[in-house]
């Protein structure tokens, strides 16, 4: 809805396109309402579905890469398919700006390696900091992202330090269940607080992003009438953020491997929005699977 491309637009999640002869619709679908688990339910299903995408990732293609951080999302997937990471030889793989050596991200480096260590993974750790403008991987990365560029470093170093022949396992989606959107008090979901969740300069104030929001809501019909019982901040990361800014972070990495989502599975994320926002705020579905899996570094 921000960019368009040749005048096409996204078909968006729980959504579904219908064309009858020449006429075409873009219609809400996803009124399920939402279970109510407990957290032991919950989890169990969360891990049942995990183990099932992983395992398809893991046989996808010769080798597979399981980007690690010290984050929540990575350290689930970790612990929760621990046994069939091993038995498919797989590696931990963590990028880090060596030039700039931020103290958030060096952190979140070694707590990686920490991670990697104590689950006896070997952990590729790949040095994101180079980029020549005038390389021929530039030159076809600017060709492919000519409007929205955003790590084109990191899109290098994924190209020369992973083969054709992996899979990188990349756990974004996951924050959907977390909670992405803390400050819910709000009386109705306008326009306006849209765009406040789209961004926190001051072009949320910006009528042109205003408008394109009303936009947006009426194209998904993103209403508390459609929603189901879903919270709707939670339906707009779902369906808004993850298909547009995560969407970007994964493309760039596809020159080179072949990029997987496990947690991108509607049964995983049904079994996260289980649960009362109190127990998402809390990640107690990461906090069992920890328990149960007994790594705790």
């Amino acid at each position: 809805m921000v960019t368009p491309h040749d005048v096409a637009k996204l078909v968006i999640a729980n959504c579904a396109l219908t064309i009858d002869n020449t006429e075409a619709r873009h219609n809400r679908f996803f009124f399920t309402p939402p279970e109510k688990l407990s957290v032991t339910e919950a989890t169990e299903r969360y891990l049942a579905e995990l183990r099932f995408q992983m395992d398809a990732a893991l046989n996808a293609q010769p080798r597979s890469v399981l980007a690690l951080t010290a984050g929540s999302d990575s350290r689930a997937m970790l612990t929760g398919t621990l046994d069939l990471l091993h038995d498919a030889g797989t590696s931990a793989m963590t990028y880090h700006f060596f030039a700039r050596n931020a103290d958030h991200s060096r952190k979140d480096l070694l707590g990686a390696n920490r991670l990697a260590h104590l689950s006896n993974l070997t952990h590729r750790v790949l040095d994101a900091s180079g980029w020549d403008a005038t390389s021929s991987f530039a030159k076809m990365y600017h060709k492919t992202f000519p409007t929205w560029a955003r790590f084109p470093s990191l899109s290098r170093t994924y190209y020369e330090e992973l083969g054709a022949d992996e899979s990188l396992i990349i756990g974004i989606g996951g924050e959907i269940g977390t909670v992405f959107y803390r400050d819910r008090e709000y009386d109705q979901v306008t326009p306006e607080v849209l765009a406040s969740k789209f961004t926190q300069s001051d072009f949320r104030k910006d009528p042109r992003l205003v408008e394109t929001m009303a936009e947006y809501m009426d194209y998904t019909q993103l209403t508390e009438e459609n929603s189901a019982g879903y919270d709707l901040f939670d339906l707009f990361y779902w369906e808004h953020r993850m298909s547009s800014w995560a969407a970007y972070g994964y493309s760039e990495a596809d020159f080179g491997p072949t990029v997987v989502l496990p947690l991108n599975s509607r049964r995983l994320i049904h079994a996260m929005l289980s649960l009362p926002l109190k127990d998402r705020l809390k990640r107690s579905i990461y906090r069992q699977l920890g328990a149960w899996s007994g790594i705790t570094g």
